[in-house]
């Protein structure tokens, strides 16, 4: 915890440029570039904090109840944590979205951040209610969002999104990514 405290505070104007819709001073790279490493940074932590937070909860063992309180406000922390870093990830990513439009990547890499923030908040909940169904939440949060991005007709959702940015003056129009999308 005290590791991620320095890095935030050692990179706290790299993160919260992401909420103000600009790129921070000082690094050279495109908007692009900081949407790519927020996503890679976020999957990352992501992945780590979730085993950290699956190993505390499979393999510690409690003689007392204070160390069962400070393996919770550690877990608490680390969701917290991650929740930010895919805060800050998902606000990058609408930056580069709302720059250079929609594609199904920048989709798919969208669901995939709510997702893996509604499972974060699942196992919060799981940290206060001990027999919440936390596995069930996050399969079922999967499966919401399989079905939605399955179900809805993503190509023209994609090119009403685009047009309408163009329409309102907000960004240009790539016309051969629209053309890339199918018929509808």
């Amino acid at each position: 915890c005290a590791a991620y405290v320095i890095y935030l505070v050692s990179q706290l104007a790299y993160f919260l440029n992401a909420f103000s819709g600009i790129l921070p001073a000082g690094y050279d790279f495109t908007r692009a570039e900081y949407a790519r490493r927020g996503f890679f940074e976020m999957t990352g932590i992501s992945v780590i904090n979730l085993i950290i937070l699956f190993a505390a909860h499979v393999l510690i063992q409690y003689k007392n109840r204070s160390g069962r309180i400070y393996t919770k406000a550690v877990s608490l922390f680390l969701c917290f944590f991650t929740l930010f870093f895919i805060t800050t990830a998902l606000f990058k990513m609408l930056f580069y979205i709302e720059s250079y439009g929609m594609t199904r990547l920048r989709l798919g890499t969208t669901a995939f951040m709510i997702l893996l923030a509604l499972i974060f908040l699942a196992v919060i909940i799981r940290l206060f209610i001990p027999r919440f169904p936390y596995m069930k939440m996050a399969i079922l949060s999967l499966g919401l969002i399989v079905a939605i991005v399955g179900f809805a007709d993503i190509d023209r959702c994609i090119a009403a999104y685009n047009i309408w940015t163009y329409e309102s003056g907000q960004s240009g129009v790539d016309v051969q990514a629209l053309g890339d999308l199918s018929d509808s």
